[in-house]
């Protein structure tokens, strides 16, 4: 054995005497290292472990139980390898061949490798990257890249403690100064963690504001902090109801509030926003997150000025049935076409101060873009007008991605049914979602084809198909939108939903909007 004896080799192991193994490393129970391998200090190899010829492993690694590294195989400095991930070494394995040749793999100082994921010969995992668990990656990641699925495709990237950072994908990679971001609980927050209560405050006592106080005021470990709205009458009824204080001003959820949700008209979004988020308060802003360009971006650079958690509130993304979804796609299934409908009656209160994009359809924009998560390529749009002279209220639009993907979607506050629907054709198979009933099926093609039925009289066609219920436990979005803000709030997560997201989904909603307008003379 090569090296100072400053190292731990279990009596069960296997280890070839070439072996060099460096200060504070260990080799563990059952595990096999053979000949000419390289290991560097404080690197610790789990039990079972098959570490092949050759393979070179860095300073303060991770290789955890039943791991196969396969001769050709080189791995950087501060690499993570979990449970029952594989490498191979040869793109054409035959049990017997003339041919067989060592194709390399490189992994960068770094990485992290989930448990069971399989890393195709041939490619090389970036400094700091990510792969999820069970994925199979068969190309290149970059650095700071996370890969999920089978086969592995980039979803997001990670910063320098592996936290996604709900990137863009359709702009440039991330700054290196965002990518070396360490997450902090923000400055003054440190005894939000511990702290019994979060004190929230409502900004907006309508419709939307009512749902909000009315889900805090059931939340363990939530204190109201008060309710403003311009609206006396309004204010004083919430306040009375939930027993809490009624604010007359913005600026009086300073020192009384750490967070505050704001439901009040579009228009006042950035302008509370900006005040908030500049004085240390944590913000949940109802969609969509401002009236233009300029005001969304002003809301994100407070909220990255101040450290402070800006929630898009987007509250389908935290319907159970998507949640579900997401996590069924997020293997790399890819999406072919997506349908969605989204229609509710004339005389819903919450349209009023928006037309039917802005306020129906954005949640499926958001959903849509999600989940497809590639390049707008084009938008064609149409709309009618029967009851709004400055609004859209019945949209259809078409939109087509650059992994050629498309995606229709129409929305509609002019009709007698209220229908909330996402149909997706998928190479998993045909999945229906409902958003109201929470109901979620996939139906997928069985091993028979398509076959004209043998009956002259019906002369129909059948098709072996399985449909498949997927168990959902139920659930209030809204409720799950508030508990997650309030672990944001406490450190303990990002947004799911960030601002820059929120402006992505702006930026597509105003293209279907200008879509829809009358051409010029």
């Amino acid at each position: 054995m090569a090296g100072e004896k400053s190292f731990h080799i279990d009596p069960t192991a296997i280890v070839h005497p070439s072996v060099t193994l460096g200060e504070g490393s260990s080799i563990w129970n059952w595990t096999k290292v053979r000949e000419g391998v390289k290991i560097g200090r404080h690197t610790n190899i789990g039990q079972n472990v098959y570490v092949d010829f050759g393979v070179v492993i860095g300073d303060h690694c991770k290789v955890q139980n039943s791991v196969n590294l396969y001769h050709g195989v080189t791995i950087g400095d501060r690499v993570f390898i979990g449970p029952h991930a594989s490498f191979t070494n040869d793109i054409y394995p035959r049990a017997v061949s003339p041919d067989w040749e060592v194709v390399p793999t490189r992994i960068e100082d770094g990485a992290s490798i989930g448990a069971n994921a399989t890393i195709v010969c041939g490619v090389t995992l970036g400094k700091n990257c990510m792969v999820a668990a069970g994925s199979v990656v068969t190309q290149n990641v970059p650095a700071f890249g996370l890969v999920i699925g089978q086969p592995a495709k980039l979803v997001d990237y990670v910063n320098i403690q592996g936290r996604p950072l709900h990137h863009n994908l359709q702009g440039p990679a991330p700054s290196d100064e965002k990518l070396h971001t360490v997450f902090t609980v923000p400055q003054g927050d440190m005894d939000l963690k511990a702290k019994s209560r979060v004190r929230v405050g409502v900004v907006g006592a309508g419709v939307r504001g009512r749902e909000h106080l009315r889900i805090l005021d059931l939340l363990k470990n939530v204190e109201i902090a008060g309710v403003m709205d311009p609206n006396k009458q309004w204010a004083t009824e919430a306040a009375m109801q939930y027993n809490c204080p009624i604010l007359n001003d913005i600026s009086q959820f300073v020192g009384q509030a750490d967070a505050v949700c704001i439901a009040s008209p579009l228009a006042t979004h950035a302008e509370y926003g900006v005040f908030l988020l500049d004085h240390n308060i944590h913000c949940l802003i109802e969609k969509p997150l401002a009236s233009t360009e300029a005001e969304c971006l002003a809301l994100l650079a407070a909220a990255e000025r101040n450290n402070r958690v800006l929630l898009a509130g987007y509250v389908e993304r935290f319907n159970p049935a998507v949640r579900q979804l997401t996590e069924i796609l997020a293997h790399g299934n890819h999406i072919y076409a997506v349908d969605v409908r989204r229609m509710s009656a004339v005389n819903d209160p919450r349209t009023s101060d928006l037309d039917v994009v802005l306020d129906l359809m954005g949640h499926d924009l958001d959903i849509v873009l999600s989940l497809i998560q590639s390049p707008v390529t084009s938008v064609a749009a149409h709309s009618v007008r029967p009851y709004s002279a400055r609004a859209d209220d019945y949209v259809t639009a078409l939109i087509t991605f650059a992994n050629g993907s498309i995606a229709n979607l129409t929305a509609s506050r002019i009709t007698q049914n209220k229908v909330r629907e996402l149909r997706l054709t998928t190479d998993l198979g045909y999945i229906t979602l409902d958003y109201g009933t929470q109901e979620l099926l996939i139906y997928r093609q069985g091993a028979g084809a398509i076959e004209r039925s043998k009956s002259p009289k019906i002369g129909s066609y059948s098709m072996d198909l399985s449909m498949e219920r997927v168990l959902i436990r139920p659930g209030e979005p809204m409720t799950r939108e508030l508990r997650h803000f309030i672990e944001a709030v406490r450190g303990k997560k990002p947004p799911l939903v960030t601002g820059q997201q929120a402006l992505d989904n702006m930026r597509l909603a105003w293209q279907i909007k200008k879509s829809c307008e009358p051409p010029q003379p």
